[in-house]
């Protein structure tokens, strides 16, 4: 659990620094238009989406219990050493930001093959809904750490004007302590990866209705926290005049999430995860919507900031716990192997969400202008993920409707072993 823990710190480092400073990279740095940025970051996810889905279903089909293991650790020290080459051009020049660029592509692949296997080590840890709700907890206190970090750094490096060279010391600095915790990951289970399922199970899994809307309202939500996130930046530089304000942001981001954890586990073994993830994109649309209008009026943020956080804390715990339920439920359904191919299809989604919000931003920020961002642009970006947040809790609620005849993760979960019974409601099967 330690070593579980330690590595997922590791690998939310690279991660979130990508997702909150990529787009800003791309056009401070490297020198690419709003709209090209946007299109640039959207392009760049989807492949690594597509890959983490390629390498999901490979590897529940594959007998090789060695392959996951070589593929994460491996990859996750290239994936570092592209992570570290992307932010800043080394020196001046086009051919400098082809390579900036370059390296921001390759980035992408390789940590889709070091991320998807540890990804599903959460089901393997746990044997039932209790457990992988506590383990969803020690990701989200691993994130929250690593956001910390992020956010300190970002203050201490990144305050005043925006400078290539303390930017690029910045991600070197993210790069070694990133990849030195992830490769404490503990291994992935032999039987974890045996050949159990084929194109069938593949295709009654994905195409399931709970299956499907479980990650539809992820995907909603995760756009509307992704344009939030990637909005500091430019709220700091055009709005307050100091970058190092994002970092102040991410702060106020993490502690929220930090504060709120013990109430979303709470609500989780009361109301079930489904009904905890409704309330988590609630929350979501709310602060959105009054950080929008508080721009307008010129208030401080930190009390918004950290309700984003806890909504955003409360979304991403529980919607681990829900895809971990629904591989269970499917496999005992369907009598296959689905944990690397939904776990990966998750994972894809998640990162077209996160291209996505970056997209629109980009977008919004072409079409808008800087110069309106800190009042008008930005009410109707954080509008633009209110909206999100609420969509997300309309779709997940159609889980939760009278009559509904299909798999229920996330009901009030017991913690009685998964060779016995998963939930305390049977579940209704199709």
């Amino acid at each position: 659990m330690t070593r579980y823990g330690a590595s997922h710190f590791g690998k939310t480092l690279l991660w979130a620094t990508t997702e909150v400073y990529a787009v800003y990279s791309l056009t401070e740095f490297i020198g690419l238009s709003p709209v090209v940025a946007g299109i640039t970051f959207l392009s760049l996810l989807i492949w690594s989406a597509f890959c983490d889905l390629a390498v999901g279903y490979w590897l529940g089909r594959t007998a090789d219990s060695t392959l996951p293991n070589t593929l994460m650790r491996w990859c996750a020290v290239l994936s570092a050493a592209a992570f570290a080459l992307s932010f800043a051009p080394l020196g001046a020049g086009p051919g400098y930001a082809y390579l900036a660029l370059f390296a921001t592509a390759l980035f992408r692949p390789l940590f889709a093959f070091a991320d998807v296997p540890h990804n599903g080590l959460l089901r393997e840890l746990g044997t039932c809904p209790a457990e992988w709700v506590r383990l969803s907890m020690l990701r989200l206190y691993s994130g929250a750490a690593a956001g910390l970090v992020l956010s300190a750094g970002g203050m201490l490096m990144l305050a005043g004007e925006a400078d290539p060279a303390q930017f690029r010391l910045f991600a070197i600095g993210i790069a070694s302590l990133g990849v030195g915790l992830f490769l404490l990951s503990p291994p992935v289970r032999p039987d974890g990866v045996t050949r159990r399922g084929g194109r069938a199970i593949a295709v009654s899994a994905v195409t399931h209705g709970s299956v499907l809307m479980v990650l539809a309202a992820t995907m909603s939500g995760i756009v509307g926290f992704s344009l939030m996130l990637k909005l500091f930046p430019y709220l700091a530089k055009f709005g307050f005049g100091d970058l190092g304000w994002a970092g102040r942001a991410m702060l106020a981001v993490t502690l929220g999430k930090l504060a709120a954890i013990p109430l979303w586990y709470w609500l989780e073994r009361r109301l079930g995860a489904s009904v905890g993830s409704i309330i988590a994109y609630a929350v979501l649309a709310v602060a959105a919507a009054l950080i929008g209008r508080t721009l307008t009026i010129g208030l401080p943020l930190d009390l918004l900031l950290g309700m984003f956080g806890a909504a955003m804390g409360g979304a991403s715990m529980l919607s681990w716990a829900l895809i971990a339920q629904a591989v269970e439920q499917v496999e005992a359904q369907f009598g296959g192997s689905a944990q690397s191919l939904l776990f990966g299809l998750f994972t894809c989604l998640s990162k077209l969400a996160v291209g996505l919000g970056g997209t629109i931003l980009a977008l919004g920020v072409g079409w808008i202008g800087t110069d309106a961002l800190p009042v008008a642009g930005g009410l109707a970006l954080c509008l633009t993920a209110s909206v999100m947040g609420l969509a997300a809790a309309a779709i997940l609620a159609t889980i939760l409707r009278p009559g509904y005849a299909g798999l229920r993760p996330g009901a009030p979960a017991s913690t009685t072993k998964r060779a016995r019974v998963l939930i305390d409601e049977p579940p209704r099967l199709t």
